[in-house]
């Protein structure tokens, strides 16, 4: 996985023309890649967009150009991949839909892309093209920042797409087998599930506040009478109460405006 190589594509060069993305695709259609990474897609698409850059149209370029650098390069460096970006983002841009045909591009729930990225980084013993550092899911969904910052591969554009070459140094390290076991995630057959690494890394559930009740077994599916007839009447009786209640104080507020009937 070497830095210059989305070079031979660069403007400039007579010989040679920017691939379409049907034409990347069919060329990874091709290859039998021996690293895997997954891509966080929209991520990599905006660090493509100047800062300074105002107009609407420009900026969509620009970040479709930034995708398209990024397959590029995965191409060309022999990588597997997959992007995950969010439905919201691949609806706005049908540019994208030969990846998707091709089962590379995947639309994830609004907002949660983040998630599916790392959860697959997890089971697959995948690196994550991202420059976001993801240190809310370290706080509050238990990774490990260190296991983190070793998967994440962030990147600049140069304005081909350039990876971090320490990160490239631990691509080739893990395809060699050498990665430390601490950074193998837990989908991978030398972890135990008893590892303190593990543990800290695995997302939990948070437990009950001890100043907060649990919720209540009458508003729970799950509550074996919370459906029963007498609930059921006693939730009916409540609220004719409540009507009744309600009714007579409209009517005792008629009488101070209008008058009494």
């Amino acid at each position: 996985m070497g830095a210059g190589a989305s070079s031979q594509y660069r403007a400039g060069d007579a010989n040679h023309r920017p691939p379409s993305f049907a034409e990347a695709v069919a060329t990874k259609r091709r290859t039998t890649p021996n690293i895997n990474v997954v891509v966080d897609g929209m991520n990599v698409a905006l660090a493509n967009v100047p800062d300074y850059e105002k107009d609407p149209a420009t900026r969509r370029q620009c970040a479709l150009e930034g995708l398209r650098l990024c397959v590029e390069f995965l191409i060309e460096a022999d990588v597997a991949f997959k992007i995950f970006a969010p439905r919201g983002w691949v609806d706005d841009h049908p540019e994208t839909e030969p990846l998707q045909r091709s089962k590379l591009l995947f639309a994830t729930p609004g907002g949660a892309d983040d998630r599916f990225l790392l959860r697959h980084a997890e089971a697959h013993g995948s690196f994550v093209v991202s420059n976001d550092r993801f240190m809310d899911h370290a706080r509050d969904r238990g990774y490990a920042q260190r296991w983190l910052d070793y998967r994440r591969v962030p990147f600049m554009f140069d304005p081909s797409f350039a990876p971090d070459p320490d990160a490239v140094a631990r691509i080739r390290i893990a395809a060699d087998g050498r990665a430390p076991a601490w950074a193998a995630g837990p989908g991978c057959e030398d972890m135990v599930d008893s590892s303190p690494e593990v543990e800290r890394h695995r997302p939990r559930s948070r437990p009950h506040s001890p100043e907060r009740s649990p919720p209540s077994p009458v508003f729970s599916p799950h509550s074996p009478d919370a459906f029963s007839p007498n609930r059921r009447s006693e939730a009916l009786e409540r609220l004719a109460a409540i009507n009744d209640a309600t009714a007579a104080r409209v009517e005792a507020a008629a009488d101070i405006v209008l008058g009494p009937a």
